[in-house]
């Protein structure tokens, strides 16, 4: 800080006042004269600090009037003496009442010596540079700010094009610090693609905007910039001396145009490449792009598929539509419109030339709308021929249905006409054979009557199986259910049946508990189920095989009846042909043995009139399993 004081300390002054002569002498005269003249306030100090020396201007600064001799000190030359070295300084001093920014300097004056002899101080006015400095700051802190706001750099190139100036941010736009670019040319760093005869030269002098600058990084990396430009002349002469201008990064606009651009010619061989018709339409109704397959759908309409036509014009130009009368056109119309503006469920249209169509409409989420049509024309014959093969079908299935009603109520009605005389010949041959009313005195004749007699029951039980049969088809059968003593059923069926397994040389043996629940079932049909799987496994069993009845009682309640022998077996590909009716295996066995073929076929009916399932197992040479599977709901308590 500046100090005013105009008193000396007691012992400076005396020291002082032997210094003022060498002072000044040191100073020279024609220093002093300037001092003296200087509008600028100035002094001379001695080395202690006491002022010999000062104008009019350092007196009036330092409150003192411009022609008074009174003392002053200047604190600060003390340490210019001291040190030997400049003191440079700044302050805001009071000048007329009015603050004054002055920059002050203290410099020592030496002797040939180096001694410090004098120093002499300067204050400067720079309130009005300072001023000017700082509107100057001010200027280009809001172009600055201007600039970032309006371009992303600025440049200037000299008449040859040599960038002369660039502003930092360059860095940012064209990946290259500032420094790097000076001097370089402004066509080697980088090119104008599109600019043409706007590029701007030396001899055309002329402003230019918009025009896209492409450069290459040292990171590799190809960047574009916006650049504008004006010519500049120098003002004296009026010569060219080069442009100055400013430039925008656009980099992330070209490359989101050229991504855009790619994703609409992908869009666009999408479009040409589906097999349906595909046009799509702007919020405002009017076509923004169709493919080729539209134009082939509806050729009446191809030449006005152009982007910008509106929906309800092409509606309004189709075959089916102008082939409407007027009335009928624009109910279509609205129609179409309607459905159009809220899109349902697919649309089915046939065309004038015959054609179907399935028409699919969506709005998209811009408020514009999707249009995909299909030609199903030859889905809809193909449907057409499979609704004609179901009718046929079902006409068949019908006249198959009669069929098999008139042969069951034949077999029924046949069956009933033969079971008369049959069961008269049956009970006429039983008393002759029994000798009921004498003896049959001739052998042959007792071996007649006994054929005769078999041969009845043998025919009897195949009409019986045939009306049966007949009955379960035709749903007739019905139970009389009642509780069932099984072990009462083996042991009948089994008596039956022995006599058969004593002609074959088989024995028949029972695998069951010694007690077995009570089955609610139709007994009769109950037997007639476990007598059928017995006589057709004792057939099929060789001398010295064995049939077994096998019962057992599942852990879910139900209850098998199996029937197991030892017989010749089937392969997997005759066991469905055993279930079908009247279809007998051809090998050994069933050449030995006449039937109808309904045996197993009739069980099953039987055993699924109760709720259960029949099952076969069976291996060639090893012998067959036949299992009767009753529901758990049909199987009771056990007996006491």
């Amino acid at each position: 800080m500046l100090s005013t004081s105009s008193k000396l300390p007691p012992r400076r002054a005396r020291a002082e006042a032997a210094a003022p002569r060498s002072a000044l002498a040191a100073l020279g005269d024609w220093a002093t004269e300037a001092l003296l003249a200087s509008d600028d306030p100035m002094y001379v100090a001695g080395p202690a600090g006491a002022v010999v020396l000062a104008n009019s201007a350092y007196r009036a600064l330092m409150g003192g009037a411009p022609g008074s001799l009174a003392p002053l000190a200047a604190p600060e030359a003390t340490r210019v003496a001291e040190t030997g070295k400049p003191l440079s300084d700044e302050a805001e001093l009071e000048v007329g009442g009015q603050p004054r920014r002055f920059r002050i300097t203290h410099r020592p004056v030496l002797d040939d010596h180096g001694k410090v002899t004098a120093v002499v101080g300067h204050y400067r006015d720079v309130t009005a540079v300072e001023a000017a400095r700082s509107h100057a700051e001010r200027s280009a802190g809001r172009l600055d700010d201007f600039t970032r706001l309006l371009s992303d750099w600025v440049w200037e190139v000299d008449r040859d094009f040599r960038f002369t100036y660039v502003s930092p941010r360059v860095l940012d736009a064209l990946g290259r610090p500032a420094r790097a670019m000076t001097g370089a040319s402004l066509f080697d760093l980088g090119t104008f693609p599109q600019a043409g005869s706007t590029t701007p030269t030396p001899e055309s002098r002329s402003p230019f905007r918009d025009l896209v600058y492409r450069t290459q990084g040292p990171d590799r990396r190809v960047r574009f910039s916006r650049l504008n430009g004006v010519p500049v002349f120098d003002p004296a002469t009026g010569a060219f001396v080069g442009y100055r201008g400013v430039g925008t990064d656009i980099t992330q606009q070209i490359e989101a145009e050229a991504r855009a651009a790619d994703a609409q010619m992908r869009l666009a061989d999408a479009v040409a490449s589906i097999s349906e018709a595909f046009a799509l339409f702007g919020p405002d109704d009017s076509l923004v792009l169709c493919n080729d397959r539209m134009r082939e759908l509806f050729p009446e309409i191809t030449e006005l598929l152009r982007p910008g036509v509106r929906f309800e014009t092409l509606i309004r130009h189709t075959r089916n539509a102008v082939q409407l009368t007027p009335e009928e056109r624009e109910a279509y119309v609205a129609q179409r419109l309607k459905r159009h503006v809220e899109p349902g469920e697919p649309l089915e249209e046939q065309r004038p030339d015959g054609r179907w169509l399935l028409v699919s409409e969506r709005r998209t989420r811009d408020g514009g709308a999707v249009l995909v049509a299909t030609d199903i024309s030859e889905l809809k014959r193909r449907e057409g021929e499979l609704a004609t093969a179901e009718r046929i079908q079902r006409e068949a299935r019908r006249e198959a249905e009669a069929a098999n009603q008139a042969k069951s109520a034949f077999l029924a009605n046949v069956s009933h006409e033969l079971r008369t005389p049959l069961n008269a010949i049956i009970g006429f041959s039983e008393i002759i054979k029994n000798e009921m009313y004498g003896a049959v005195n001739i052998p042959q004749y007792a071996e007649y009557v006994r054929d005769i007699h078999e041969s009845g029951r043998h025919l009897l039980n195949l009409i019986n199986d045939i009306l049966d049969f007949s009955k379960a088809e035709a749903g007739k059968l019905t139970l009389q259910e009642t509780e069932v003593n099984l072990p009462a059923v083996i042991n009948r069926c089994t008596r039956l049946v022995s006599e058969l397994a004593q002609r074959c040389g088989v024995a028949i043996k029972v695998d069951a508990p010694d007690v077995l629940p009570i089955l609610y079932a139709d007994e009769r049909k109950t037997k007639q189920i476990l007598l059928n799987l017995l006589s057709n496994a004792v057939k099929f069993t060789g001398e010295g095989g064995s049939v077994t009845t096998r019962v057992r009682v599942g852990d879910d309640g139900s209850l098998a009846l199996t029937v197991v022998d030892t017989g010749v077996g089937m392969t997997p590909e005759q066991i469905p042909l055993a279930l079908s009716p009247f279809v007998q295996l051809e090998d050994v066995m069933t050449r030995r043995h006449q039937g109808t073929g309904l045996g197993l076929p009739l069980t099953k009916s039987l055993v699924e009139l109760h709720g259960g399932t029949l099952s076969i197992t069976s291996k060639v040479g090893e012998g067959t399993a036949v299992t009767a599977l009753f529901p758990a709901d049909r199987v009771r308590h056990l007996p006491s």
